[in-house]
């Protein structure tokens, strides 16, 4: 398990330098963000306590 604790930062770094999986990454987050940003919204149109 230690192998693979010290492999994964090297392998994150290695993604990011990759024009092509930094585009792919931002789609994604962006994505999932608005779909979590449109459910907050309507909750708080709705009064949903806890989201204003």
């Amino acid at each position: 398990m230690a192998g693979l604790r010290e492999a994964t930062p090297l392998a994150v770094r290695g993604i990011r330098r990759t024009p092509t999986a930094r585009m792919h990454v931002k789609r994604t987050r962006g994505e999932r963000y608005g779909l979590i940003d449109y459910q907050t919204m309507s909750w708080a149109l709705a009064g949903v306590p806890g989201t204003t």
